[in-house]
């Protein structure tokens, strides 16, 4: 299990010869989150088919709704409208409107001005969740489209204009198919962070940050690794060999280093896999949830161009004889299934609702929660610290349920790509 998981996760890293003058992580570009300043508007665009909504909270699924069967969804966004000033994490209408349920289209829009960009260096801009379909365009460029509802997608800033005034557009489609039956709510809209990430000539790209961990009796006789799992990727036309250095500092403060040269590289990319040992390792468990500070370093002929940061939690999650060993200690799990949804705010949540989910779940006892889909970030580190493990799900099911979708190629290659994609936003927490 441990090996199919860190198969999946892929790492992107882009290097070339030509190096910024950058020689210490203070120098480099910091990531910036584009929250405030954007606008939407309606976009003029067809209605989605007619479709009942979910079951209200504790309504069996199947029965009849106790509101009004969904209206065309697309109705009210025949006509492009005046922009409002919305802030992004960002829901199109933060109540449930059983007639909206089938969804609309929505013109988010935002000006900004462009940072400082060192030579040698570009720009990323990465999504959270866009809810359900996304185009973005940059100065006019269109940078990509991304389908998948509730994974994270990054598209390279083509044509950013540094220290010049930027403009970015994100047409969002929300539009349902309604072959693909859901038990909770269809919030549309940009419902998590954008972030605007800076990438050197060497750049690590949805880094995997994960645990190999073995033991001999239930918590005791316990060794581990840390895992870091990308694919290595050159750009420009000289070869690369850049070295990658993971920093460990555990719980009670010692001190772990390790660095790694990478192999020499003519190939545009190469899949990468190094493995750290971990003495004495303290592991992560519901009842001690312990969590190593992790700094990566990535240089390229000995200059820093990125340094990552991270929690780490070292732990083992097997299946044997049908019932979950957690570091080979059979476990007992109580908890509850949760949705990122909020009253007034829908899924577009802030860091205190992420805080509240998490303090009604040990007010519980949970030492476990259940989610449909891959949750936000922050939600997960907070689970993370708290001892929460996560039963994370890709909603595959929707594609093989009543309409029976997945007999079509397209569709079965749509769903192992969010289960892909699912894996990799999730992998590198405990």
């Amino acid at each position: 299990m441990r090996r199919t998981l860190a198969r999946y996760g892929s790492a992107a890293v882009a290097a070339c010869a030509t190096l910024p003058a950058a020689a210490s992580a203070a120098e480099l570009p910091r990531a910036q989150t584009l929250s405030s300043g954007w606008e939407v508007r309606a976009q003029a665009a067809a209605p989605a088919p007619p479709q009942p909504p979910p079951p209200f909270e504790g309504q069996p699924e199947g029965a009849p709704a106790a509101q009004p069967t969904a209206a065309p969804g697309g109705r009210a966004s025949q006509t492009a409208a005046q922009w409002s000033p919305v802030t992004v994490p960002n829901v199109f209408n933060t109540k449930a409107v059983a007639s909206e349920y089938a969804g609309f289209v929505r013109r988010y829009r935002l000006r900004f001005r462009g940072p400082r960009t060192p030579p040698g260096f570009r720009w990323l801009i990465h999504f959270e969740s866009v809810r359900r379909g996304a185009t973005v365009v940059l100065n006019g460029r269109r940078l990509g489209r991304n389908r998948d509802p509730y994974t994270p997608f990054t598209f390279e800033a083509r044509g950013l204009r540094p220290n010049r005034t930027n403009q970015l557009l994100v047409v969002v489609d929300s539009r349902k198919d309604p072959r693909l039956p859901e038990g909770w709510w269809n919030w549309g809209g940009i419902v998590r962070p954008v972030r605007l990430i800076p990438a050197g000539p060497a750049h690590l790209h949805d880094l995997g940050t994960m645990s190999d961990v073995t033991c001999t009796g239930p918590a005791s006789g316990c060794r581990a690794e840390l895992l870091v799992d990308g694919m290595l990727q050159r750009s420009g036309d000289l070869p690369i060999a850049p070295t990658l250095e993971v920093e460990l500092r555990s719980p009670s403060g010692r001190r772990s280093r390790k660095v790694f040269p990478l192999p020499r590289q003519r190939a545009e990319r190469r899949n990468v896999r190094v493995s750290m040992r971990v003495p004495a390792p303290m592991l992560w468990r519901p009842e001690e949830p312990n969590l190593y500070d992790a700094r990566i370093t990535l240089r390229q002929g000995g200059r820093i161009q990125q340094v990552e940061r991270r929690k780490v939690g070292l732990r083992s999650v097997e299946v044997k004889g049908g019932r979950l060993y957690l570091n080979n200690r059979l476990i007992e799990l109580a908890g509850a299934s949760i949705h990122e949804d909020m009253p007034g705010r829908g899924a577009a949540l802030t860091p205190a609702d992420n805080a509240r989910i998490v303090a009604d779940l040990r007010e519980l006892g949970a030492n476990v929660t259940r989610s449909h889909y891959v949750l936000n970030e922050d939600l997960l580190s907070r689970l993370d610290r708290a001892g929460i493990l996560v039963w994370n799900q890709a909603p595959i099911w929707q594609r093989d349920r009543g309409a029976n979708i997945l007999r079509i190629d397209s569709q079965r290659r749509r769903a192992w790509e969010t289960v892909r994609r699912t894996v990799i936003a999730a992998r590198s927490h405990p």
